[in-house]
């Protein structure tokens, strides 16, 4: 009797560990797509298997503690992203053009003539410290090669640090859905259109800093590029029906447009460079007031916030809009 009572509790512990095993083994193959509803649904044992599985660790105790984890990460891959679209999807093309008008290639007059400097005020606009190597005598080509060889890297270090932060999002409940919009700033240049605050405590200090980063980190940089660029057009545009080279010179610089903003280099193909940049200029004080607006925006939502919430953001809203809290 007694060996038969044992046998069966033996029985129904083999069958538990079934289970277990069935249900974890379950999580490992299951894709990732799915593990947002397991994690949701499972009983608690599996969420916390799913957790183990998806970030090596245990979740933190609350929701602040992991987000006091994934923010720094969150800043250092966002600004990370931001130098290398800056670098690789708009100094590159403009460096590549100023570098052939030196070279005299694709028959463009070659040296440092007026219209490489023309093309140079447009580098300036992008990065200035590119600009200063130039001035200082560095042939561009140097400098292009040196750019695109450190490509490479900065494409490494945005996906480490995005592996490095995507594990956590799995530990977040009430903030996940506004943490995942933030993240649609790497997207970059194609960002949301138009931005909008996420529901729940920290979503309008999202949403004013996701506004902030666009029209004060992206816009003014895109708009000094188009300005500068449009005004060495419209510089070029006289002289090039009657020189080859100044022609050659007009075809780099709207290709070097067209990486930087599309929609402007057709207004540009199609006759209109000098009313777009007439709208450009005309919209400058616009501009200013819309980052002045934003910027305030940004400041009163952030003090708007819980202090503990004020401790964990401060790193994205620049040091004079912040004052500690009553």
């Amino acid at each position: 009797m007694a060996r038969d009572t044992l046998r069966s509790i033996l029985g129904q512990r083999c069958a538990m560990d079934c289970v277990i095993i069935m249900g974890v083994s379950l999580l490992i193959s299951v894709p990732l797509i799915d593990a947002q509803s397991i994690h949701r649904d499972a009983p608690a044992w599996l969420r916390s298997a799913t957790v183990r599985i998806l970030s090596g660790n245990e979740c933190p105790p609350d929701e602040i503690s992991t987000l006091h984890k994934m923010i720094p990460i969150f800043i250092q891959w966002h600004y990370a992203r931001h130098a290398e679209w800056l670098q690789d999807e708009v100094v590159d093309p403009l460096l590549e053009a100023i570098t052939k008008e030196e070279e005299g290639q694709e028959g463009t007059a070659r040296g440092r003539g007026p219209i490489f400097r023309l093309l140079l005020a447009i580098v300036e606009a992008a990065d200035s410290a590119q600009a200063e190597q130039v001035k200082s005598g560095i042939p561009t080509h140097i400098l292009l090669e040196t750019l695109r060889t450190r490509a490479a890297a900065r494409a490494q270090e945005v996906v480490r640090l995005e592996k490095n932060f995507t594990p956590h999002l799995v530990c977040l409940s009430e903030h996940r859905k506004a943490i995942e919009y933030l993240t649609e700033l790497n997207q970059m240049p194609n960002f949301p259109d138009p931005i909008v605050n996420p529901a729940g405590t920290i979503g309008k200090f999202i949403g004013s800093f996701m506004r902030k980063h666009i029209l004060v980190d992206h816009e003014a940089i895109i708009q000094g590029i188009l300005i500068a660029g449009l005004t060495a057009h419209q510089r070029i545009q006289p002289s090039a029906k009657r020189s080859h080279a100044r022609a050659a010179s007009l075809v780099l610089l709207e290709r070097a447009l067209e990486k930087v903003k599309l929609t402007t280099a057709a207004e540009v193909s199609q006759g209109g460079g000098k009313m777009a940049l007439r709208k450009l200029l005309d919209g400058r004080m616009e501009l200013k007031k819309k980052q002045e607006m934003v910027l305030q925006e940004l400041k009163d939502s952030f003090n708007l916030l819980p202090k503990e919430y004020q401790e964990l953001f401060i790193g994205l809203v620049p040091s004079s809009s912040t004052r500690p809290s009553r």
